[in-house]
């Protein structure tokens, strides 16, 4: 199975793991780092009893281990989507707001630009006023 592993909001891992049959350095790469036996602790020559029969308890065990990893997997995926998601849709603000702050700036220039036009025109019409 591939899926992608979030690390941090800014880096996202793809994974490769094999589902079935079970792959113990992957399991083992899931667990906790403390974790050594995943918590199964044998005796040497114990005998182990299982209830109503090994094959109904082993089927139920595989299945379980397979939609927990199947659903941890779409868990990751999806949390790694919705964070690029968040950063794009960030970066996108961020720059609509650069753009704003700019086109702002041209309009005051250009208004500026007018006023200034406006005045000049105004004191080149009062001399002329003054010169008849």
């Amino acid at each position: 199975m591939i899926y992608t592993r979030m690390e941090s909001a800014l880096k996202m891992v793809p994974m490769t793991i094999r589902l079935l049959p079970v792959d113990m350095k992957a399991v083992s790469s899931i667990l906790p780092e403390n974790l050594n036996d995943a918590g199964l602790a044998l005796t040497k020559g114990s005998v182990i009893e299982y209830s109503p029969n090994p094959g109904a308890v082993f089927d139920y065990l595989i299945d379980t281990y397979t939609n927990a990893i199947i659903y941890g997997a779409m868990v990751q995926a999806y949390e790694s989507e919705q964070s690029a998601r968040l950063t794009a849709m960030q970066n996108a603000t961020d720059n609509a707001e650069e753009m704003m702050k700019q086109l702002q700036l041209l309009s005051n220039r250009a208004r500026q630009a007018k006023i200034t036009t406006e005045l000049t025109e105004i004191v080149n019409g009062a001399e002329q006023v003054n010169n008849i």
